[in-house]
């Protein structure tokens, strides 16, 4: 393999699995499980989804979309009742808390569902079917995923160099960015036989700068247009 091919490699890969732990291993992790999930035949599931988590008064959470073309992050706080006609043209996409994530997928025709978690799966509405799996699987330290870009406070946004676009993310209520810090998306594996078979996300917080727009060494970004 020819010296520039290698760099090409190793660029890639320094871009997609930069992971930085945070805090080192729990004491106790626990153990996170899985739920198969199957809407009533009746309905929009994504709508009665909304509906049904805006009833139950949920306030911390988030929701990332993915598409070919593009990823966006949304907070569930400001675009829940939105959500259903947001994710129309989205074939993937994951609602996290910090206690649990919830994930659909679409393959042709079939919308499949999947829910995440440590203790009970999340608030789901009536007539929905639950299929617990039938083990368990090793929970890994929190983690932190830096995303692109730092907080320029002239601007009111984040940003990179090589990104030519403002960079918007959804943080927390009352979370204020100061000049420099970056976005992190926090994580945890879920691990069986020693293989890494999901990655739950659990929030996003700020963080110091580490270096131009957090990527000292590449990894992964989310990054989206305001």
């Amino acid at each position: 393999m020819s010296q520039s091919r290698v760099g090409r490699v190793w660029c890639k890969l320094l871009l997609c699995i930069r992971r930085v732990l945070r805090g080192g291993v729990m004491s106790q992790p626990g153990e996170g499980r899985v739920w198969q999930l199957t809407p009533a035949e009746t309905e929009d599931p994504l709508a009665a989804l909304s509906a049904h988590l805006q009833k139950a008064g949920l306030t911390e959470g988030w929701c990332l979309l993915q598409r070919t073309v593009d990823i966006r992050l949304l907070s569930l706080d400001a675009d829940l009742a939105r959500l259903s006609e947001r994710v129309v043209a989205y074939p993937h996409g994951r609602i996290f808390t910090p206690d649990w994530e919830l994930r659909w997928a679409t393959e042709g025709d079939d919308l499949s569902w999947l829910a995440l978690g440590e203790a009970e799966p999340p608030p789901l509405p009536e007539g929905w079917q639950v299929q617990p799996a039938p083990y368990t699987w090793k929970l890994g330290a929190l983690m932190e995923i830096r995303l692109w870009g730092e907080y320029r406070p002239k601007a009111g946004f984040f940003s990179v160099p090589r990104i030519p676009r403002p960079l918007d993310y959804p943080l927390p209520k009352g979370v204020k960015p100061q000049s420099g810090d970056e976005v992190v998306l926090q994580a945890r594996w879920y691990r069986r036989n020693g293989i890494i078979e999901f990655t739950r996300y659990c929030g996003l917080e700020l963080a110091p700068r580490t270096g131009e727009g957090g990527r000292e060494a590449g990894g992964e970004g989310h990054g989206q247009s305001v």
